[in-house]
């Protein structure tokens, strides 16, 4: 039978369909053709990846009634199995092609990557700019000293893509897991996977609202506490989910600026890593 399955962005979801029982699916599968990301579909599938006992009554019903389990697929591995609702709910489908043979591997960071991660926090918010990139800076000083980083963030004279550095390199996160191959895929927003963990390659899970800044992706501006200065209720910032790709990693939620706060942070060391 057919084996070997990516997204659109070429980045391997699954070798063998066996596979999502045992081990899960590579990266989330959430790209649409028209290059969108689906948040909610319906799979047939329970929590652990195996066939759910929920499925619209081998999908002949839209009674609402009757529940079919579903799952948010630009998340991370976790997500299948996510929820469960009635069969009379509009939801995305997952679709994938049968006519076609080819083993796949996982795929592997090439070493000359740079470290993307997340630094969660309670107690005094940063007040600016600045302080948000003394925390990324801090974050990646305790695992590796000899490197730099800053928040990935857009203010009201600088988008976050501009915050990128000028030599393309590609991403990865804590754990060695591809983010983005190029310097484009990040700066678009085109993560292939969440960035979720920390430099130690510590998991946060589905912590806080990450602060971005964005309007609608890295490469522009939106609401930002004017400028981060803002640590109080009387204005607003947009951010996203860690445990999400694509606008729910960045601009899903505004939030008043005293909310508890977390921040991507992206590694801009120049020379080799």
């Amino acid at each position: 039978g057919a084996r070997g399955w990516v997204t659109l962005d070429g980045y391997p979801v699954l070798d063998r369909p066996s596979d999502l029982a045992t081990s899960g699916y590579m990266y989330p599968p959430g790209i649409t053709p028209m290059g969108g990301y689906s948040t909610n579909a319906w799979t047939g599938i329970a929590s652990d990846n195996t066939p759910s006992d929920e499925h619209c009554s081998a999908w002949t019903t839209a009674d609402g009634g009757v529940d079919g389990a579903a799952a948010a697929p630009n998340r991370d591995r976790d997500g299948f199995g996510q929820t469960s609702g009635g069969c009379n709910a509009q939801r995305n489908l997952l679709c994938a092609q049968i006519d076609y043979t080819h083993a796949l591997q996982p795929l592997e960071a090439t070493g000359d990557e740079r470290l993307a991660f997340v630094v969660t926090g309670g107690g005094t918010l940063p007040a600016d700019l600045a302080a948000f990139d003394a925390i990324c800076q801090d974050a990646i000083d305790d695992q590796i000293p000899t490197r730099t980083a800053v928040a990935y963030v857009s203010t009201s004279t600088t988008s976050a893509a501009e915050r990128l550095p000028a030599v393309d390199r590609g991403w990865i996160r804590g754990d060695g897991t591809v983010i983005a191959r190029t310097k484009e895929e990040m700066a678009e927003g085109r993560w292939a996977t969440p960035i979720r963990h920390r430099p130690d390659g510590a998991d946060i899970g589905s912590a806080t609202t990450f602060r971005t800044g964005m309007a609608t992706g890295p490469g522009d501006v939106g609401e930002n506490c004017n400028d981060w200065a803002v640590t109080d209720d009387s204005t607003t910032f947009r951010g996203g989910h860690a445990y999400q790709i694509g606008p729910g990693a960045m601009v899903s939620r505004t939030r008043d600026c005293d909310y508890s706060w977390g921040v991507y942070c992206i590694e801009t060391t120049v020379g080799t890593p």
